[in-house]
């Protein structure tokens, strides 16, 4: 009985902590977390949780959304194809993010992808001096001339935040 209340006080202090730890947060000033898509600026993608934003050039136009995709958009080059684009995929992975540039490289292939060269890979800090993993991959898609993808990806709470930039 006495380890019944025991656990049950237990139980209650955390959920009393936890409860006080998510009303400061809450409270607490920085970015606006609106998404993009309730007030738009041309140039700028925020997403709500988890919660970053990424800036890229005002002129570039929003591109249809894939599976895992938060954000596309790519330079308007009509005359000149492939238009270079940035891509935002937000997922969750078990791994580490220090192995991303190996699961691009395996992915590549499933989409028709060959040749496909791990150029460089290393680690990075974001600016805010979360870690992070960049990496250069080389690859030839199934149409079209060999293209290089540059990935910049991140982790928070088990969630996986990649941008990709390539042609």
């Amino acid at each position: 009985m006495k380890k019944l209340i025991a656990v049950s006080l237990i139980m209650a202090g955390m959920v009393l902590m936890g409860s006080v730890l998510a009303l400061a947060q809450a409270q607490t000033p920085g970015i606006d977390a609106k998404p993009t898509f309730l007030s738009p600026t041309p140039g700028l993608y925020v997403n709500g949780w988890p919660l970053f934003a990424v800036s890229y050039p005002k002129e570039w136009a929003a591109q249809p959304l894939g599976p895992n995709q938060v954000c596309r958009v790519a330079a308007p080059r009509p005359s000149l194809p492939p238009s270079p684009s940035l891509t935002i995929s937000v997922f969750f992975y078990p791994g580490e993010i220090s192995g991303s540039a190996d699961l691009l490289a395996g992915f590549l292939p499933t989409i028709g992808g060959k040749d496909v060269k791990i150029l460089y890979d290393k680690p990075a800090k974001l600016q805010d001096g979360a870690p992070a993993q960049e990496a250069e991959v080389e690859w030839v898609p199934a149409k079209g001339p060999k293209l290089n993808t540059y990935l910049l990806a991140s982790e928070k709470d088990g969630i996986w935040i990649w941008g990709h930039y390539g042609q």
